[in-house]
């Protein structure tokens, strides 16, 4: 693997990341509860389809997602082409037992992978969770963890801090630039690396 100078950089961000946030959020939700964060763009007939993709009817607790929002947390990041003028992705959190950890699957996504939304957010605070992350056709999936946090925050009863949030968002953009230079696996490995070091530090 090539080290270039963007590179350590990158890691030398999400390593002081690691360590500011070390601690965790202890969530009061109980396993099995489902929140649902939909798009705020989404047609009628789009939200129905994720609905059903999810297994959920529209009665279960829902919270919307604003384009406003995706701007706020990961305009910073990336270019607002790339975030784009619709919030479309969706997610499904599901509280999992303890121990059980974050299990992820996305479809209609094409970028961010189902290990970057784990480790970021594994950042956030999320221990326990099954994950569902979708849109009603492909997108990049940046939006969605901005759902995934603001669904985990009403699950958990907690506040997450904005820098927290802030953190967690670049955590995932940074991963991605990674998994650019040397490949989704190398650039999760080297991130789950950071953690387990700034872990027993």
């Amino acid at each position: 693997m090539k080290v270039n100078r963007k590179l350590v950089a990158i890691v030398l961000s999400l390593a002081v990341a690691g360590i500011v946030f070390s601690n965790t959020a202890k969530a009061d939700a109980v396993p099995g509860d489902v929140f649902i964060t939909l798009g705020e763009d989404l047609t009628t007939n789009q939200k129905n389809e994720i609905l059903q993709k999810m297994g959920v009817t529209d009665d279960v607790e829902t919270l919307y997602v604003t384009n406003e929002e995706e701007h706020l947390y990961l305009g910073e990041y990336i270019s607002a082409k790339q975030i784009g003028s619709r919030a479309l992705s969706s997610s499904k959190i599901m509280i999992g037992k303890g121990g059980t950890g974050i299990q992820v699957k996305a479809d209609e996504i094409n970028w961010v992978t189902n290990e970057m939304y784990a480790n970021a957010l594994i950042t956030a605070g999320v221990k326990d969770a099954e994950v569902y992350v979708t849109a009603p056709f492909e997108v990049s999936g940046t939006a969605a963890l901005t759902g995934l946090i603001k669904a985990y925050e009403t699950a958990a009863n907690i506040d997450i801090p904005e820098e927290q949030k802030n953190v967690a968002n670049e955590e995932m953009i940074r991963t991605a630039e990674l998994a650019d230079s040397v490949g989704n696996q190398d650039a999760n490995e080297l991130i789950i690396r950071i953690k387990e070091k700034n872990s027993n530090n």
